[in-house]
This record gives C-alpha cells, structure tokens and sequence, in this order.
C-alpha cells in the first residue's frame, strides 16, 4: 500500500481545522508534533511543541476524573472521549475545549493523537458582533424559542388531567414536560451567559445567604442538606442574586446525578483573607466508578446540558474576585469549593 509523499501528509495534517497533537502513549506523554490549528489554540509555535508534554496544556486544577481518562488507553482505531475540560495557552490563560483521543500504530511504534476543538469564549462570541446586535438577537431567539416550549407544556399539562389515559401514555406526557422544563433552563443559562445581568453590590452575610439558598433548594429539589457553619464567617462584597445562582446550580447538579445512600453536605468556614463553601457529595466507602460520578456532577454533568453553567458559575465568582476548586475526598466523595474575598474595612 503505498503512503503519502511527506509533504503532502504535512499539508492534509495543517490543513484540518480542529487542532491535533501526536503524542507518546507512554506515562510521559511528550508531544512530537501538532497541526497549526492547535499551534494558534495554545500560542505555541511549531517549535516550541517537541519540548512539551500534555502535562503544559492541561492546568494544575484539571480534575483527577479527567487525568484518569487521559491515562486509559482506547484500542488502536478506537475514540476515546474526554469531554470539556479546561487546557492551559503558552501565556497561562485557560479556556475550555473539547478533547478526543485516537490510539494508533506506526512503524510497530504506539502513538496517541489528540483532537481539540475549542469552545468560543463569551467575550469572543460578544466581539463577533456588535453589542446591541447581539443582545437583540440572543433575547430575540430565547423568546422564539420559549414561545412553542409554552405552548407544548401548556398542552401536556392538559392532557395529563383526562382520566383516560393510560399509564404509559402519562408517564411518556411525563417526560416530555420535564424535558420541556430542562431545555427552557438551558436556554436561560444560554441567555445569561451572553447578556449577564448587571451586578449589584452589597455586602452579604455569608451564612444567611448559603443558608436561604439551601431553603429554596431542599424545596426545588426535594432533598435534605446537611449544614455546617463556622461561627465567625467575615461579611462579603457581592451580587447576593448571582451567587445564590452558582450555588444553587452546583446543588441542581449534584442532586442530578447523586447516587444512592450519597448525602449532600454544605459547610462554610474561613481561608485566610477568603471565605470558603464547600457543596460536598458525600458516600462512604463509595467505589470508584461511584466516586469519579461523584465528580462528574460537579464538573461537567455530560450528558445533561449543563456544561455552560460551569462557565456562567466560573464567571460570577471570577468577577467577585474568588476562586473555583474541584476535590475528590478520598473514598467519600467530592467537593466543589468556591472561595470568595471577605469584605475590607474600606470596601
């Protein structure tokens, strides 16, 4: 069979719009080369990519669920998928793409290839037009969009009231309606992540505020939230509406995918100059495809449409000037941690 000349295979490898990088299937993981897609993606020149291995593009805070993935190694020809995960420019700054991995096999040699397709920032996709054109037609489309999702649960609800339906026939009415309410939130955190309200500063009481969110969460979700609050939390400065939100669309996510026997817990407590809440999914003794599901809820719950809240709750906590941290507790589950700065005597 013959192969393509190598400047041919150069120029198809260039030529590919996703950003692609060959790598060792060995613990190290060096990279030999990329295409020039991922060159602009990471702000490497091709040069530069022999002396890194993916331990430079995948942050400090990268999930141990998603370093895991990365060491399973598919069968040659195989897709192995690792979803949405945050990589690391030559600058430092981060941003979220879409990583796939290929295991193949040249000259009797084992080499990865990894796929990366990123995810247009907010503010890229803001800069594409401008800001009023954008805003009319992100609120133009939410509105085209929740008008028929109105009238399709208006109807379901109608016909869940005959009497002559059958319990499949409901139970499938059932579905329907709660897919209709799940698109119309996706479609808000759609809307609030390109049109964000407007912040309103105050100083909270941070306890009071994880604490009325739990109220509202337990009857949302209808679930019990273990509480634990430190005695001494300093006040905050911040928006009390949006981060209310963040905390309450990590607990929508851990309810979502919490496993049975698995109990939510929420403490708060001081970390140095920040005051800390950590949303822990707790189960003892929880195997580990339990605990990297665990994870997965806080992460990323794939599969459920919420891949852009994580980036919508990292926004709001950023533009308080806090930080976002992901833990696995070691054989009892896993904890989001979002730190916020307390309030200065100035401020």
């Amino acid at each position: 069979m013959e192969t393509l000349p190598p400047a041919l295979a150069r120029s198809v490898f260039d030529v590919i719009p996703d950003g692609l990088l060959l790598f060792s299937s060995d613990r190290n993981r060096k990279i030999f080369e990329g295409n020039k897609a991922i060159c602009r993606m990471l702000g490497y020149s091709p040069e530069d990519l022999p002396n890194l291995s993916m331990a430079d593009i995948f942050p400090r805070e990268t999930p141990d669920f998603v370093l895991e993935q990365l060491e399973c190694l598919p069968k040659e020809g195989e897709i192995a998928s690792v979803g949405e995960v945050p990589l690391k420019r030559k600058d430092g700054s981060l941003f979220y793409g879409r990583v796939q991995i290929v295991s193949l096999e040249m000259e009797k040699e084992k080499y990865l290839l990894g796929v990366f397709r990123s995810r247009p920032s907010v503010k890229e996709s803001r800069g594409a037009l401008a800001p009023a054109e954008l805003t009319r037609l992100v609120t133009q489309t939410v509105h085209d969009v929740n008008n028929p999702l109105m009238i399709i649960s208006g109807n379901v609800q109608l016909c869940l009231m005959e009497d002559m339906l059958s319990e499949d026939v409901k139970e499938n009415l059932g579905v329907i309606a709660e897919e209709s309410v799940r698109i119309k939130e996706i479609v808000h955190v759609f809307l609030k992540s390109v049109c964000p309200d407007k912040m309103v500063w105050d100083t909270i009481n941070g306890n009071e505020l994880v604490e009325s969110t739990l109220h509202l969460a337990e009857r949302q979700l209808g679930v019990s939230i273990k509480r634990s609050y430190a005695e001494r939390l300093a006040p905050l400065w911040g928006d009390e509406h949006q981060l209310k939100e963040v905390i309450l669309r990590f607990l929508k996510n851990t309810q979502g995918m919490r496993p049975q026997g698995s109990t939510i817990v929420l403490s708060t407590q001081m970390e140095g100059d920040y005051a800390r809440i950590d949303i822990k999914n707790e189960a003892d003794g929880a195997p580990e495809a339990t605990q990297k599901k665990l994870f997965e809820a806080f992460f990323s719950a794939q599969g459920k449409g919420a891949d852009a809240e994580l980036s919508v709750c990292y926004d709001i906590i950023k533009a308080h000037g806090g930080q976002l941290r992901f833990e696995s507790l070691s054989g009892k589950g896993a904890a989001v941690i979002v730190l916020l700065p307390a309030k200065t005597a100035g401020g």
